[in-house]
């Protein structure tokens, strides 16, 4: 998976069911993308985004995760975290987990993917989820989209793998999958409600600082894995989509 900013808790259902997980540095760069940017609750319980500054290429050519730079300053820091009081200062954790997410806040980040991949296992480590973290930059790969997956896959002797359940379409589209040996498995994430303030109904699909907050690293561990369903195998993914598709 490519690490992406202050990521949702479907993101960490992929972690805790790996036994090596591959975080893709060396990809490209998307800008507008959850690569840089997601979305957290604010103090009316209304939702909004929080993105991250990134530099710009002097040749203008999009760089590579471990590339690209975050534009952070003190005062990016400063409203960061003035965003983060207002929405969540009241919230039952925040002051528990706060001191850890300042502390990731204010480290001078070199990369956004050295960026996202601190606040990543920082977080899986909280939850008890601890693969065998890998980056794809360190492995090495070669190929274009699925054939590169294909080569990181076969260079880390995988026979399961583990991937979001919106990667079918390119992956389908590619051509490549399924191969002999590698069983490939989609994953089915139902998110969880949890208790939050100041709304009727429950906002799913947030940075998993809201729940982080709002429920308590315990809690957050419980709803991850609870969100978590029967992964479903390459064969069965065209009439699930299918189906999806059918529902009003």
């Amino acid at each position: 998976m490519q690490p992406t900013f202050l990521p949702w808790q479907g993101y960490f259902g992929l972690v805790a069911d790996a036994d090596v997980f591959v975080l893709l540095d060396d990809f490209q760069f998307q800008r507008h993308s959850f690569q840089q940017r997601n979305r957290i609750r604010l103090a009316d319980g209304t939702e909004s985004w929080i993105s991250l500054p990134v530099g710009h290429s002097a040749d203008g050519e999009l760089p590579t995760l471990a590339e690209a730079v975050p534009l952070v300053d003190a005062k990016w820091r400063r409203r960061l975290k003035l965003t983060l009081d207002q929405s969540y200062g009241r919230a039952p954790h925040h002051g528990t987990l706060r001191g850890f997410v300042d502390e990731w806040i204010d480290t001078p980040w070199t990369s956004v993917a050295d960026m996202n991949i601190a606040f990543i296992r920082l977080v899986a480590g909280w939850l008890g989820f601890e693969p065998r973290w890998r980056r794809s930059s360190e492995i090495g790969a070669t190929g274009q989209r699925s054939e590169r997956v294909l080569d990181l896959l076969r260079r880390t002797r995988a026979r399961t793998y583990l991937c979001a359940r919106g990667s079918f379409g390119y992956m389908a589209e590619d051509g490549v999958f399924p191969v002999d040996g590698t069983e490939v498995l989609f994953q089915d994430f139902a998110p969880q409600p949890y208790a939050q303030r100041r709304t009727d109904e429950f906002v799913s699909h947030l940075s998993v600082l809201d729940a982080l907050f709002e429920a308590g690293v315990d809690e957050t561990r419980r709803i991850v894995l609870e969100g978590q369903r029967a992964w479903t195998p390459w064969r069965a993914m065209p009439a699930m989509i299918a189906a999806t598709r059918a529902e009003p």
